[in-house]
């Protein structure tokens, strides 16, 4: 018996005033959510969709296979996520088990 994993990428954008100058910068984190709401959200979160996620963070580390060298990361684990854009028809070509865009050395 799986458990279904719902991998996806979630981008922030910051704006900070220097020198009288808006500069934005984009922030990037990945999230995790498990079970059957991973089943059921994975025909909604698109790129470009509008969401916002609540859950914990996970930090982990590791030793790169290839190279040896340390490596870590946080990844939120989702507990609720809100859908802000509005929701498109379902799309049935999508695959749960997908990791796509997912380091293979990253243990999870």
């Amino acid at each position: 018996n799986s458990i279904p994993i719902l991998k996806f990428g979630l981008a922030n954008n910051r704006r900070i005033k220097r020198n009288n100058e808006w500069i934005d910068y984009a922030q990037f984190f990945d999230c995790v959510l498990f079970g059957s709401r991973a089943e059921r959200l994975i025909a909604f979160l698109l790129k470009g969709k509008q969401v916002v996620v609540n859950g914990s963070l996970r930090y982990e580390s590791w030793d790169d296979k290839r190279t040896g060298d340390k490596r870590s990361k946080c990844s939120i684990l989702v507990d609720e996520i809100q859908i802000l854009s509005p929701l498109p028809a379902l799309r049935a070509t999508n695959k749960v088990d997908s990791d796509e865009g997912f380091h293979e050395d990253i243990p999870f």
